[in-house]
């Protein structure tokens, strides 16, 4: 009974404006012209004097990272000398990689070759972890590399981490990489340091030439859209991110979010390298295709 009251409480028919109201936001949509705008749409003027300048209000920000001098050894995984039980015994005792997208685990036959490689692979760690005894004694010679910044993604995060707790001339254990087990020498470490005017040039060239054009732009489009001359492109909705011709559909859903969470008018959606100008005509209901000039 007290749930048959509840139930009684919660049940309620819309009214008709109630119905209207929500029709029109899900069932809404926009009649739009749409202009793309582009870079090369607009010019600016960028010389060294302005670099310069930007530079020395932001000098703090361009900083080399810190760097490495190593010498590094890198030791190869190579086929191991197994015999065929020997590879069957290896899948045996570690079945846990060996399993498919499903969770699995792969029949020997299926799993063999990489079976083997995995064998390989745990013999050349073995190995590796002699020839480090040996390298870090000078008794194996590694290539030297120098200016290696500490961010290198040949780095694993937990390297990484362990370089910067080494001081000069320790050593780090083999870990894996594509190329093998690589091991290695911190020679010389250099902390992180403010780039000079030379070193920071380029970056602050780009972020510059990047900001000036996206204010040009931004100017150029309020100059279009006082005499918008746009494509018209029929009703859109929500669902319309298809209607686009030249945006991908991940662009497209950008677009129509801005577009209706926008109430103006003249829309401009910025996109990665170029922006979207929108101007909408009319608003549509799809329930009885009435049109009507959104104010």
């Amino acid at each position: 009974l007290l749930t048959t009251k509840v139930r009684q409480l919660l049940s309620f028919k819309p009214t008709k404006m109630e119905e209207s109201a929500v029709l029109t936001a899900i069932q809404g949509g926009d009649r739009v012209s749409m202009r793309i705008l582009n870079p090369s749409d607009v010019s600016i003027t960028l010389d060294e004097e302005m670099v310069k300048k930007q530079w020395d209000k932001e000098k703090t920000k361009y900083k080399t990272p810190a760097r490495l001098d190593l010498e590094a050894y890198v030791y190869p995984i190579k086929p191991a000398h197994a015999k065929p039980e020997e590879v069957k015994q290896f899948y045996t005792e570690n079945l846990s990689l060996f399993t498919d997208e499903n969770g699995s685990t792969q029949p020997f036959e299926v799993a063999q070759q990489r079976a083997f490689f995995e064998l390989s692979k745990q013999v050349a760690k073995k190995e590796a972890l002699k020839a480090y005894i040996e390298f870090k004694e000078g008794k194996i010679q590694g290539r030297k590399v120098e200016q290696v910044p500490l961010n290198n993604p040949a780095f694993p995060p937990e390297i990484a981490t362990m370089i910067a707790t080494k001081k000069e001339g320790e050593s780090i254990k083999p870990f894996e990489t594509p190329q093998g087990f690589m091991m290695f020498k911190i020679l010389k470490k250099y902390p992180e340091a403010l780039m000079s005017y030379e070193e920071a040039k380029p970056y602050v060239t780009m972020e510059l030439r990047q900001t000036l054009t996206r204010q040009a732009m931004e100017e150029k489009a309020k100059e279009i859209f006082k005499n918008f001359n746009g494509a018209d492109i029929g009703v859109v909705t929500r669902g319309s991110e298809g209607k686009f011709p030249t945006l991908t559909p991940q662009e497209g859903q950008k677009v129509l979010g801005e577009l209706f969470a926008s109430k103006k008018v003249d829309v401009v959606v910025v996109l990665e390298k170029r922006f979207v100008l929108l101007k909408v005509t009319a608003q549509h209901q799809l329930r009885d295709g009435a049109e009507k000039k959104r104010e």
